[in-house]
């Protein structure tokens, strides 16, 4: 790390191996914590801490237990850069402003200041602050600053070199606009780093450390369990067990062992009693009919442009039951339309059961002019009706077939899984997907399944 005056440090990617022993020594010789018995210490790096000190690559997402101190150690890393760099600016975005969430924060930089002020107050030199949530260095051109994402629009109108977002999976509203815009604040040559413990499997967290750990996105992921702190002794973590009063939904959620297990299925969740998990034996997905073979199709249909809901499909095979082909993407509802009707072709004349909606009127007219073998519920009306009437139903049936039928007759789709997984029980008192998930390929198996199971509709013409 430079101690240059000239200007902004090189990212944290660019740092040599001698140049984190540096800030790991500068930590300790000058920092101090408070311990989880109050007390005030010297900063000594935890095992975990000292790990990811050197495997940080400068775009970094974390995906943690609770407490083993990641964010007090970026903390402290961001305020040892500022203090020895000109012209640099760091910041740290909670997930909410709320007092509970900030005063530990606006604690740990208060203590890191006490003890420069202790042991180097020439580095602390002079600071102005209003309070805690900003703290600038006006002779050097540097500041620290806590903003939260509960401000709605954190950064904006700033210049940001190091950004830190905490417990990002704990966020609320569009999480990805609120993240896209306070990265517009940090330069190229800037470091960021997301970081939280689990939470449901949908939403802007899982499915930026899913990409990231696919390599999408140019961010390292990281995930740190209970195995990899030992500090959290055995007795520890069986009393802990007994403090959640026998939530293991909850304890693996915060002390997982994987990843898998910080990403579950809340209780709340429609289908939290059926296997939500890809078996590895589960069905092969077939490009065609097999001979003698029935199948009705599924479509949830989107508006096919961009920022909008996807369009989704999944055709089960008849009487075995076994769903054999998946698909979902974003196309416009007459395209959408001719791939229902490829598909009918492809499986031998397969019955199309979209649902209905304001895009199925487009679909269902052209699937008509097609000559295609539509599916008309008991109004005469073309497509499924998913109402409060119906929608209880496919759920209750759907349900009963995830957890009565081999998990062999699923097709391996992640996303189904993702999707069942964070369809769950809102503060309406109504079940639908989580905020910023969706639910559209869960849909397409539920209206198969339902479809599947009420063949006395199938019609290629208008039955009036």
């Amino acid at each position: 790390m430079s101690t240059s005056t000239s200007g902004i440090v090189l990212p944290m990617n660019c740092e040599s191996h001698s140049q984190k022993l540096k800030i790991k020594k500068a930590i300790e010789s000058l920092l101090e914590v408070k311990n989880k018995q109050g007390q005030i210490v010297p900063f000594i790096f935890n095992d975990l801490q000292n790990r990811f000190l050197f495997e940080r690559t400068g775009r970094d997402i974390i995906l943690k237990l609770r407490q083993p101190g990641i964010t007090t150690l970026v903390m402290a890393m961001f305020f040892v850069e500022v203090l020895l760099t000109n012209g640099l600016d760091v910041a740290l975005v909670p997930p909410k402003q709320t007092p509970a969430i900030l005063k530990p924060l606006r604690e740990k930089l208060a203590i890191f200041m006490t003890s420069v002020a202790k042991k180097a107050p020439y580095l602390l030199g002079h600071t102005k602050y209003d309070s805690l949530d900003y703290v600038a260095w006006s002779k050097r051109n540097s500041s620290f600053r806590i903003e939260s994402a509960g401000s709605g629009t954190p950064l904006q109108g700033s210049t940001v070199h190091r950004v830190h977002f905490t417990e990002v999976g704990l966020m609320e509203g569009d999480v990805k606009a609120v993240i896209t815009g306070a990265l517009d604040a940090v330069p190229e040559s800037g470091m960021v780093t997301f970081e939280s413990r689990g939470c449901a499997p949908s939403g802007f967290f899982y499915e930026f450390y899913q990409g990231s750990k696919a390599g999408m996105t140019g961010y390292k992921s990281h995930f740190y369990g209970i195995q990899d702190f030992p500090e959290y002794t055995p007795e520890f973590i069986e009393r802990k067990k007994a403090e959640y009063l026998g939530s293991m939904y909850l304890f693996k959620q915060h002390y997982p062992t994987t990843d898998e297990e910080a990403f579950q299925a809340a209780p709340n969740c429609y289908f939290a009693d059926c296997p939500l998990e890809v078996h590895p034996d589960c069905v092969p997905e077939l490009s065609e009919g097999l001979p003698r073979c029935q199948y009705v199709i599924g479509a949830d249909v989107g508006t096919g442009v961009a920022g909008g809901h996807p369009s989704a499909i999944a055709i089960k095979e008849i009487p075995s039951g076994r769903f054999v082909y998946t698909w979902t993407g974003l196309q416009r509802p007459k395209e959408f339309a001719r791939r229902l009707f490829d598909l009918s072709f492809k499986f031998n004349g397969a019955s199309i059961a979209p649902e209905r909606n304001i895009e199925q009127d487009s679909v269902c007219g052209t699937l008509e002019d097609l000559g295609a073998n539509l599916w008309w519920d008991e109004d005469d009306k073309p497509g499924v009706r998913t109402d409060a009437n119906t929608r209880p139903l496919m759920l209750q049936e759907f349900a009963e077939s995830l957890c009565t039928m081999p998990p062999t007759s699923f097709i391996g789709s992640d996303v189904l899984i993702r999707e069942a997984k964070s369809f769950c029980l809102q503060r309406s008192g109504k079940y639908k997907a989580n905020e910023g998930a969706y639910d559209d390929l869960l849909f397409a198996h539920m209206i198969a399944n339902y479809v599947a199971a009420r063949p006395g509709y199938f019609s290629i013409v208008d039955p009036a």
